[in-house]
């Protein structure tokens, strides 16, 4: 190489999309050393874009295309994504995936010892399980998921007794981190107020117009008045 000349260092990107915890730099440079050591040991930088997008450049182009390969993962308690990155890259399309599913927590109060080592086989009956929280809610067990919005998640679930000549144990669950339920249709994601089953009876139930009579007076109907007896 020429003295004084500048040897020019590939950069290689790709759009990280993490859903579930609020990252910053470093602890996503964490998370990702975390299950893909070898890949993470390539990261030159990371750039916050928006609403859990990073740009993240790598100095080697195999890292990013084995992570392309992988499109998704659970780390951590995490549910990551890798995209394709370009400078016109558009977060909002990336988005759209993210909004039909959400990252919550499921508390198991008073499970069973017994039943505590099968735990993310249970967690599987309500979605896909990203990470373990054994002992970090209150030191209660505890399971990290991810779902569908559609979903419709149980308060309770019948677990076989694994000793014997007993009789099923009912298990309550609890939730954390869930968004906004609507009480209409069960779904997760809109309130009530906003549900698109429950704008037409609204709409019926609207308040009819007073007549108006060409004078521009206003006819209203009698209400009743309440007289005590004498």
């Amino acid at each position: 190489m020429v003295l004084g000349e500048v040897q020019r260092l590939e950069v290689y990107s790709l759009v990280v999309q993490v859903q579930g915890l609020r990252l910053n730099r470093s602890e996503l440079r964490h998370t990702l050393y975390a299950a893909f050591s070898e890949e993470a040991d390539k990261i030159i930088d990371i750039q916050f874009m928006s609403r859990g997008c990073y740009h993240v450049e790598f100095a080697s182009e195999e890292a990013v295309t084995k992570l392309l390969a992988i499109k998704e993962a659970g780390v951590e308690g995490a549910w990551i994504s890798f995209h394709k990155w370009s400078h016109n890259v558009n977060v909002d399309d990336i988005l759209q995936d993210q909004e039909s599913s959400m990252v919550f927590t499921a508390v198991f109060l008073g499970l069973r010892k017994e039943w505590r080592n099968v735990l993310p086989r249970i967690g599987t009956l309500l979605g896909k399980v990203i990470g373990m929280r054994e002992g970090q809610v209150g030191g209660v067990p505890a399971v990290r998921l991810i779902a569908p919005r559609s979903v419709r998640l149980p308060s309770t679930i019948t677990l076989p007794n694994l000793l014997m000549n007993k009789s099923p144990v009912v298990q309550k669950i609890y939730y954390q981190g869930l968004p906004n339920q609507c009480f209409v249709c069960r779904q997760f994601g809109h309130l009530g107020r906003d549900c698109q089953k429950r704008r037409p009876k609204d709409e019926a139930r609207a308040p009819s117009q007073p007549n108006v009579n060409n004078e521009g007076w206003s006819t209203v109907a009698a209400k009743h008045v309440f007289k005590p007896s004498s």
